[in-house]
């Protein structure tokens, strides 16, 4: 069962959010390439700063940033030929990985820790290019590896690292094939034995198979702090739109909807040929700080003017008119708070989309056993169909 319920977690990406240098949905839109950039092709390019000052060098360079550390000492990938540790091209920089979590709690957000839109990458990435780290790698390294944190420069270790237990987990990565992901999913267990009596699998069991009209929230919600307990499946390859590297968008309903920075995500998810949904998590903004936060989530909602040609779906006559006056209203009523909206407008606003929209655009998270194959299916609707690409 946990093997099935891993096989068909989604890898997610998390952006344009509080990190300074990942993508965001202005570089989506604009960069003139097919690539869904990583960490390091971005720095490379120069999107915040020039990656040869020496600021920029140290700041991003080891020992002060931990992922060189937990690139070459988790993963064991060559380190590089630069200052500091630092690729000295566009080639080097795109031999590392793209930073992902493993979306086993079925989050309809994602993770909103690192931003107010997720990116779901690509199934066919399990087959020949992931390395599943047991818990997040930055956090292993600035809270376990010894020899990083005693070397002078190097990040200082976060109060969330002191929950882990150090000496009782294995970090060595596996791949996605189920028998290397037992170990993977058992140590990301024993890793997080420490922190406060939270079960990651048992909770992750509760999340995929109890029905919340039939069991307690504590059951069935999600809390941010689990939301950094995450397995880390990175995925070691370049991601190009061309090859359908990214399955789906989700956007923050909270957050974007019906706002300029909305837009521009539909107007990123529609030039890249990517569907887009929206989901409304614990209705907060992109980084929960608050550890207490407990939330149930919903399904997402399918963009059907973005998105709706590009599907299988069959969605309600009047669904592309409904969205767009949706869309139009809450714009309006942003404008006029000056840009945010209040979380019970914010709830107001998801009640009247659910309502008002069919149930062939309120798409669940993939379970398994819905549908026969993720490879280019979204989720399955409450029409009963499994939404997926025409092609």
């Amino acid at each position: 069962m946990l093997r099935e319920m891993s096989d068909t977690a989604e890898l997610v990406h998390s952006f344009d959010g509080s990190f300074d240098s990942d993508m965001t949905i202005e570089i989506g839109l604009y960069n003139g390439t097919e690539y869904f950039a990583s960490l390091w092709q971005l720095r490379n390019l120069g999107y915040y700063g020039d990656p040869m000052n020496i600021t920029a060098m140290k700041r991003w360079g080891h020992p002060a940033g931990p992922e060189d550390a937990s690139e070459e000492g988790v993963f064991k990938l060559p380190p590089f030929d630069g200052p500091y540790d630092l690729p000295t091209s566009y080639e080097a920089a795109s031999g590392r990985l793209h930073y992902i979590a493993l979306n086993l709690q079925r989050v309809d957000v994602g993770n909103p820790m690192f931003g107010n839109v997720t990116a779901i990458f690509s199934p066919s990435f399990r087959k020949d290019a992931v390395a599943a780290s047991p818990i997040d790698s930055g956090l292993y390294v600035m809270g376990c590896n010894k020899t990083y944190m005693e070397t002078p420069g190097s990040h200082a270790e976060p109060k969330l690292a002191k929950k882990i237990a150090c000496n009782k987990g294995d970090i060595t990565p596996g791949v996605t094939i189920p028998t290397a992901m037992d170990h993977v999913l058992l140590n990301n267990r024993i890793f997080w034995s420490k922190s406060g009596g939270v079960d990651t699998l048992a909770r992750a069991f509760a999340r995929t198979h109890a029905e919340p009209a039939h069991a307690p929230a504590k059951v069935t919600n999600a809390s941010s702090a689990e939301l950094i307990m995450y397995i880390e499946p990175n995925v070691l390859a370049n991601a190009l739109y061309s090859e359908n590297a990214i399955k789906l968008l989700v956007g923050s309903f909270y957050a974007l909807f019906g706002s300029t920075r909305g837009g521009l995500l539909r107007q990123f998810a529609a030039a890249r040929r990517v569907a887009l949904t929206w989901a409304i998590g614990a209705c907060s903004t992109g980084f929960i700080s608050d550890e207490n936060v407990s939330f149930a989530g919903d399904v997402r909602l399918l963009d059907w003017p973005t998105s709706g040609a590009m599907l299988n779906a069959t969605a309600s006559p009047g669904d592309a008119t409904s969205f767009a006056a949706l869309w139009d209203a809450a714009a309006d009523e942003r404008a006029h708070a000056g840009g945010n909206l209040t979380t019970a407008a914010v709830w107001r606003w998801w009640a009247q989309a659910r309502s008002t929209l069919s149930g062939a655009l309120r798409l669940s998270l993939p379970r398994p056993g819905d549908c026969a194959s993720w490879e280019r299916t979204l989720g399955k609707n409450e029409a009963g169909e499994c939404v997926a690409y025409l092609d």
